[in-house]
């Protein structure tokens, strides 16, 4: 079986930002997505976020680091990322503070294989046969207080303490990444996201908007979850990007 793959996305100021600190990667020939959500005001989260999402994207890209586990290689490259944003923090007080969401999805050709390493509280998502399955785990106060069981699921949305994230790229001069990994299959749409769409939308509501989806309606899919979210307010920056997997041969 030989797969292809078709990435499209947006990103959107909102309407209550001056300037958008989100970061949008599509990169169709090496099959890898980023979204990351910058924090530390202007200039400080707008260059956490691109500067971050450019270490990744070359990391991967260039295949450095391990040759042999594709899981540690994502590790790798958002521990890189890091790094870099953390020193640069360092280096420029202006900077201090800064950090980043990291959400990244690389896919495998050779193994069918699907990559996802994540930070903080953008996401990733998997739809596949008309479910929508959540992957990645928000690193967020709100996400604790679920867990304990103080909070319920719909409480989730729009949460006033839902904007305190407790683990992000480039705060620490290290940071824990948080690995998934699956077998890609034909008619597969990840769908990637910063919390200005998932920070107002349930996943049963996602998952009801995204029936149907086909890799041709993309690009209309991803205009209508804007629209969505700048219908419920937009406080936050809106990006997504979806990747659809076909079978090529």
């Amino acid at each position: 079986m030989t797969l292809r793959w078709q990435a499209t996305g947006v990103s959107d100021t909102g309407l209550r930002r001056a300037q958008n600190e989100d970061t949008l990667v599509l990169d169709d020939a090496e099959g890898v997505v980023i979204v990351a959500d910058g924090m530390g005001g202007r200039p400080g989260g707008e260059y956490a976020s691109s500067l971050a999402a450019e270490v990744v994207q070359a990391h991967l890209s260039s295949h450095e680091g391990s040759v042999g586990e594709p899981g540690d290689r994502m590790a790798e490259a958002i521990s890189s990322a890091n790094l870099k944003v953390w020193e640069a923090s360092v280096a420029d007080p202006a900077r201090q503070g800064m950090g980043t969401t990291v959400t990244a999805l690389a896919l495998d050709g050779d193994t069918a294989q699907w990559i996802i390493g994540h930070v903080g509280d953008s996401r990733g998502y998997l739809f596949r046969d008309g479910e929508l399955r959540r992957i990645t785990r928000d690193h967020t106060v709100v996400q604790e207080l679920l867990d304990s069981g103080a909070i319920s699921p719909s409480s989730l949305v729009d949460h006033p303490l839902g904007h305190l994230i407790n683990r992000a790229v480039g705060t620490e001069e290290t940071v824990e990444v948080d690995i998934f990994r699956g077998e890609v299959l034909p008619g597969d749409i990840f769908l990637l996201c910063t919390d200005g769409l998932a920070g107002l939308i349930t996943d049963d509501e996602l998952g009801d908007i995204l029936q149907g989806l086909a890799i041709t309606g993309l690009d209309e899919k991803s205009a209508e979850l804007v629209a969505i979210a700048r219908d419920r307010g937009a406080p936050d920056n809106v990006t997504l990007c979806f990747m659809a997997v076909e079978d090529d041969s």
